[in-house]
């Protein structure tokens, strides 16, 4: 694959992509996003994944850019600065941790502040290890939440916490994040990889017919009134109702036996 800050490993049917720049705590360079999207997009191409693991090697999640770089870069003439700093392959990976039909749980296990916050925010489930700290801190910087933040933080933790912590730059704890609902639980650091383990093996052998459609829908749902969405599963339902999956899933209900399911996407080797 050539990958040169990220490590990607597949057990089972679980994708395990950790960033890794400890050295610079795991900061968001060009090379980094590229690498990201690589193995994003080889975890959907393999029939034998069915959830995705986002982590990070060391002591830091993602510290959002790397602010060497950046100074680099806006020490450059005007005409030079063509684009504002990484959003070209920055965006792109930020809109496929929400598109991709994969589960992605971020396995949190340290410090994930601005676009490594934001990152964090486009995973569908958070679990933190009790040394993770979050925080929008981009406003030290002179900056807005430029990675999506804007969108993904006050979906998930309401307009009044994330105008609190896009103004303040707070960095808050992993307690403080489970109250105010930005990750799913907080787990003991040594048992932060073993958990996620436990949730991803779970959800990738239920069938991924099913939940790349709920997770499309519940995205979609946030913004629809009640009467839309129910005309939208009603072709939804439709759909699944004809999936192989389904059928398995009742099937086995009724015979009161374990379902096999996602047969169509191969079996891990």
């Amino acid at each position: 694959m050539g990958l040169e800050t990220v490590l990607f490993a597949r057990h089972n049917r679980v994708a395990w992509i950790s960033i890794n720049r400890p050295e610079r705590a795991n900061s968001v360079t060009v090379e980094l996003a590229r690498d990201l999207m690589k193995a994003l997009e080889t975890a959907e191409a393999d029939p034998n994944v069915g959830a995705v693991v986002l982590t990070a090697e060391g002591k830091q999640f993602c510290a959002g850019a790397d602010l060497g770089r950046l100074k680099e870069y806006l020490a450059l003439p005007p005409e030079q600065q063509k684009e504002p700093f990484n959003v070209r392959d920055l965006f792109p990976v930020t809109a496929k941790l929400r598109a991709t039909q994969l589960p992605v749980i971020a396995a949190v296990n340290g410090a994930a502040t601005a676009g490594g916050l934001d990152l964090c925010c486009a995973c569908d489930i958070r679990i933190a290890s009790e040394n993770a700290r979050f925080g929008e801190t981009y406003v030290k910087v002179g900056m807005i939440p430029g990675n999506g933040g804007t969108h993904l933080l006050p979906s998930i933790v309401g307009p009044g916490w994330a105008c609190e912590l896009a103004f303040t730059g707070d960095i808050i704890d992993a307690q403080k994040a489970l109250e105010i609902r930005l990750v799913n639980r907080v787990v003991a650091h040594d048992q932060l990889v073993d958990e996620a383990a436990v949730l991803a093996e779970r959800i990738a052998n239920l069938p991924l017919s099913a939940i790349s459609a709920a997770k499309r829908a519940i995205y979609k749902g946030v913004r629809q009134s009640l009467d839309e969405n129910l005309q939208e599963m009603y072709f939804a339902v439709g759909w699944l109702h004809h999936s192989d999956d389904h059928k398995e899933g009742v099937r086995a209900f009724v015979e009161k036996r374990t379902p096999e399911f996602n047969k169509d996407r191969g079996q891990p080797s």
